[in-house]
């Protein structure tokens, strides 16, 4: 047996709104697209999207992402329909700021700069 690919999914209401808030927010590349399953790549990255019938459940997903400018994404982010859950909160002794944040979904994620 040989892997082939590794992957984030993501459960989303609306696949349209979904791949334009990441492809906005984060510059996610489209590697595939269906009404039911995009892939989205940074590098080897993928995060995929799954539409699900009904209200989707709002949970951590356990995606994260590192940026340069962390009051910057959260400006984009909110822009493009994402909320602010918790944060920003400096870390020191992990050398990070981190948020807690919600695509237009309630799929949550981590949002972390590295303090200078």
């Amino acid at each position: 047996m040989a892997l082939k690919k590794v992957y984030c999914m993501l459960w989303v209401g609306d696949m349209g709104r979904a791949s334009r808030f990441y492809k906005e927010v984060f510059g996610l590349d489209e590697a595939y697209t269906s009404p039911h399953w995009t892939e989205l790549r940074f590098g080897d990255a993928v995060v995929a999207l799954h539409t699900r019938g009904g209200e989707v459940e709002q949970r951590h997903s356990g995606l994260g992402f590192e940026v340069d400018d962390i009051d910057a994404t959260i400006a984009a982010l909110t822009a493009a329909g994402g909320t602010v859950v918790a944060g920003p909160t400096e870390r020191a002794n992990e050398g990070i700021r981190v948020a807690d944040c919600a695509d237009p979904d309630g799929n949550r994620f981590s949002l972390s700069q590295e303090l200078t």
